[in-house]
């Protein structure tokens, strides 16, 4: 019986411990697949459906930015043209879809974005799209490391207005 308290103090102050760390340190860096031969720079793991911000940057118009944030993020520091589609917004995803289902007719790719590589909105946004894949034969894919990527390469900055208006 003994054993078992102590076992449980030991997991315990791991717990408590590793809790501290995070709230210090912040989040862990990404889990690291290999290193490339050429340059030794890491090479992250992606998930299905995401891509890299130099992969989107290369490519030639046609893209639409979708910002899955909640909207006061998207209008504090979206990027520029950049249209809303949020599970955190008051109206239901359908709805939001239907406002801007003509600006899909005019992009070759949706591109989306949340807060960082660990937020899962961007993912549920770009299930939510699939149904209108049609609209613009184009694909929808989710951007690996969301704003946190985008602040990087100065593609936003805080005081940019996410709607283009």
């Amino acid at each position: 019986m003994r054993g078992l308290v102590e076992l449980a103090l030991i997991l315990g102050v791991s717990a408590l411990a590793a809790t501290a760390h995070w709230v210090v340190a912040g989040r862990p860096a990404p889990v690291l697949v290999s290193t490339t031969a050429i340059a030794g720079e890491p090479v992250i793991a992606l998930k299905p459906g995401e891509v890299m911000l130099a992969e989107i940057l290369g490519e030639a118009g046609g893209v639409l930015w979708v910002d899955a944030r909640a909207p006061e993020e998207w209008q504090e520091n979206g990027v520029h043209g950049s249209v809303n589609l949020s599970p955190r917004a008051t109206e239901p995803l359908d709805a939001q879809i239907a406002a801007i289902v003509d600006r899909l007719g005019g992009s070759s790719r949706v591109v989306i974005y949340c807060a960082d590589a660990g937020c899962g909105l961007s993912h549920e946004v770009a299930e939510a799209l699939k149904p209108y894949r049609d609209l613009f034969g184009g694909d929808i894919v989710v951007l690996h490391g969301g704003v946190e990527v985008l602040r990087a390469a100065g593609v936003i900055r805080s005081s940019s207005a996410g709607s283009g208006s």
